[in-house]
């Protein structure tokens, strides 16, 4: 399942953020990390200052995934911002905390999608669908449980090493082939696809356990 999720959404999820075939890493530390460090502690002119740069991109972000008006978009965001209070932790440079501040507010978007289906579907009877209704509802469930399973699986790379992370954007948003990613990494296909494997059967692992929590 979470194999055939990177196959399928992976890269048509996230195709804007790609990283350029150059890229070898975030980039060097810049104030960004100072800023998170002390935002993890609690300082609240450290998360102002978050808050000012990163808000219209996370509006954005939020216009984009939602398709909402913008009060709608408003709202997550400042749920995306709590969750950022409470969730930030030191991260090098602003790179990553925009790909990181993408995420957060992707996943709070997908998590308000979701409460509105629920609230819809017990607003209405049974009686007030029709068989085309239902399976619309479906598709549309369907469509943001696939995007939250994307995201979720985004957030969790993050254990894997810089190399593996790459190699993931390599073969799932760029489509290159295991040939090419051992090129560029001076390892044999086979062993690309063996280390790709064994990451993707850690993630399942991991979501199976989350299912039992």
């Amino acid at each position: 399942m979470v194999e055939s999720v990177l196959t399928s959404d992976f890269r048509a999820v996230d195709a804007n953020d790609a990283p350029e075939e150059s890229a070898q890493h975030d980039g060097q530390p810049d104030a960004w990390l100072a800023n998170t460090d002390r935002m993890s502690r609690g300082d609240r002119d450290a998360f102002r200052e978050y808050y000012d740069h990163f808000y219209a991109l996370m509006l954005s972000e939020s216009k984009r995934c939602t398709g909402r008006d913008e009060q709608t978009c408003l709202d997550i965001v400042h749920d995306a911002m709590l969750k950022a209070i409470r969730s930030m932790k030191p991260i090098a440079n602003q790179r990553s905390l925009s790909s990181w501040s993408r995420l957060l507010v992707r996943s709070v978007s997908y998590d308000w999608l979701r409460r509105e289906q629920r609230q819809r579907k017990l607003s209405r009877s049974p009686e007030e669908i029709d068989d085309h209704g239902r399976q619309r509802e479906l598709n549309a469930s369907q469509k943001i449980d696939d995007h939250a399973r994307v995201l979720w699986i985004e957030q969790n790379l993050g254990q894997f090493s810089p190399e593996l992370q790459r190699m993931f954007a390599w073969r799932y948003r760029l489509g290159w082939t295991l040939r090419r990613i051992g090129r560029r990494l001076g390892l044999k296909p086979g062993a690309v696809d063996g280390k790709l494997r064994r990451a993707i059967e850690d993630l399942r692992n991991l979501a199976e356990l989350e299912c039992d929590d």
